[in-house]
């Protein structure tokens, strides 16, 4: 089943997001974070609806959040760091 919205919170952040999505048959989702560059600056996966990310390390600004399934979709999310 393709993902249904992916929703980051808090955003604006300051040390953790959650990033939560429908992901009702556990697949594997790849989660990068690019900063504006596209510079990966942090990689994990998740397997459950909901995983938080520590974010407490980047600096300042704004970051693209892509999530993969293994099915080819992805989704982008603008997250903001404080």
């Amino acid at each position: 089943a393709p993902m249904a919205e992916v929703h980051v919170y808090p955003n604006p952040a300051h040390d953790i997001i959650t990033v939560a999505c429908t992901n009702d048959q556990h697949q594997l989702l790849q989660l990068t974070l690019a900063d504006i560059t596209g510079r990966v600056v942090l990689a994990d996966v998740m397997t459950l609806d909901k995983r938080t990310l520590d974010i407490a390390s980047l600096s300042a600004g704004v970051y693209l959040l892509r999530v993969s399934g293994a099915n080819g979709d992805v989704k982008n999310v603008k997250v903001v760091k404080e």
